[in-house]
């Protein structure tokens, strides 16, 4: 696309300037100044939710006459919070505040803002509004709800997100139906042991909830679907006492408590037969992203007519959460892909300190998003 080849180099120059400033969730004050500035040079109004959350609207001046009777709402959501890591990259630019955009970003928000930027240039082509959504804090499950509660993105009929995937083929864009992520349970236990009782008893008793978990979970025959709930942290406090963390993720509520059920059985029966007592701390991550089947169909062929049929592909869903799934409370048609996209000659995952994502993906995925708006306000549908 011709109008994204001559913003290309600008888009690569805020994607840098992004990456360089990843902040904590609900604190990306930086980002959000950075991004207004950006809005503003495009003549793009925009709204601010809470203290750094952003929804910009482009209205169409088609007239109705030309166009729909009825405006239809579309949004674009970028998230816009870092993770609290080193970056151990190569990049002149990489960040140096202790934090890192490791989940990519920094290269969703600049394909929303080059969206936006060649929608505003196009806005006597069509009838409509698009919005776009900056939302803060979504590493930790918490920024839709409050974009949501802002009341500002009342009316939107189909909201569209595409979200990095450094160990995919580049270019590459991984669609389907239905399930798109996963549902996170984080399962704290604390192993409290009798003063009296051997210091590593508790440690003895951690292993066992291990292997037995372990155990049960791989022979359930009651689970809907597949499951994922692997012990990440096992820490020993100073007095005896041990804290054992496990990440759960499932694709659905009967799932979850499924897993739930398995560690209150097997904690139950560890307390009768060891001196301790197991405190149990359950927090639950959002849900499971649903996709709406047409939205998925018109992304299909979307991406068929910008890259060929080769460019995308229907994949397993992604075993990871996305609060994503949030704005179904109150938007009918939801639509999240994948982007394939690592700069390195080794393809590190999400979430990795030495992960590196290639600028080329920004054209692949500005396109998308310019492409939706087209085919969008042109036919009817999600």
């Amino acid at each position: 696309m011709e109008k994204i080849e001559k913003i290309y180099p600008r888009l690569v120059k805020i994607r840098k300037d992004l990456h360089q400033c990843p902040e904590k969730a609900f604190q990306e004050y930086q980002t959000a100044q950075y991004l207004k500035k950006v809005l503003e040079e495009e003549k793009i109004p925009y709204e601010t939710v809470g203290m750094t959350g952003i929804v910009a609207t482009i209205k169409g001046k088609k007239s109705e006459a030309e166009g729909e009777k009825e405006e239809r709402i579309l949004a674009f959501r970028t998230d816009m919070d870092g993770l609290p890591m080193e970056e151990e990259t190569e990049l002149e630019w990489k960040s140096r505040n202790g934090w890192m955009h490791s989940c990519g970003h920094d290269m969703h928000m600049t394909m929303v803002l080059g969206a936006g930027i060649i929608l505003n240039q196009e806005k006597e082509n069509w009838h409509g509004t698009v919005k776009l959504i900056f939302q803060p804090a979504e590493e930790i499950g918490e920024g839709a709800e409050q974009m949501i509660a802002s009341g500002k993105l009342e009316g939107i009929d189909t909201i569209v997100a595409l979200h990095m995937n450094p160990q995919e083929e580049k270019g590459k864009f991984l669609t389907g139906y239905g399930a798109r992520t996963t549902q996170g349970i984080c399962l704290n236990l604390t192993i409290k042991k009798d003063k009296k009782t051997a210091e590593n008893v508790a440690v003895e008793v951690a292993s066992r909830i291990v292997e037995l978990v372990d155990k049960k979970t791989a022979s359930e025959k009651n689970f809907k679907n597949h499951i994922s709930l692997s012990p990440t942290i096992i820490n020993t406090e100073e007095n005896g006492d041990v804290k054992l963390f496990y990440d759960g993720r499932t694709f659905c509520d009967d799932d979850s408590d499924r897993m739930e059920e398995i560690i209150d059985h097997i904690t139950g029966v560890i307390e009768t037969f060891y001196p301790v007592k197991i405190q149990k701390k359950v927090v639950r991550i959002g849900g499971s992203v649903q996709n709406d089947t047409g939205a998925v169909k018109r992304t299909e062929k979307i991406l068929t007519a910008l890259y060929g049929r080769e460019s995308w592909t229907e994949s397993p869903p992604a075993m990871f959460g996305e609060d994503f799934r949030c704005y179904a409370k109150i938007i009918p048609h939801l639509v999240f892909s994948m982007l394939g996209g690592s700069a390195g000659e080794k393809r590190y995952g999400l979430h990795n300190c030495h992960v590196t994502f290639d600028n080329n993906a920004l054209k692949s995925g500005t396109g998308y998003y310019v492409g939706y708006a087209r085919d969008y306000f042109k036919h009817t549908g999600a």
